[in-house]
């Protein structure tokens, strides 16, 4: 199966270019079925968020050196 970016999809896992190289940004991964959310959407201008899971509230945060750090 070819899709409009020029990528042959060999099996439901591997996703190559017309290079041969295998794709692995975002877009490619959506096209997998796999759900990818990108942090800069998730933190706008902010360095801390706060997922609320199965009635817990945890905060995920931006270290300075750009690491992210879940906490309960």
């Amino acid at each position: 199966m070819q899709s409009e970016a020029g990528k042959t999809e060999l099996n439901s896992n591997t996703c190559r270019h017309k290079d041969g190289s295998v794709c692995h940004c975002a877009a490619d991964r959506l096209l997998h079925g796999e759900a990818v959310i990108e942090s800069g959407y998730l933190f706008a201008d902010r360095n801390e968020i706060q997922i609320r899971h199965e009635g817990q509230v945890y905060r995920l945060r931006v270290t300075r050196n750009g690491k992210l750090i879940l906490n309960k």
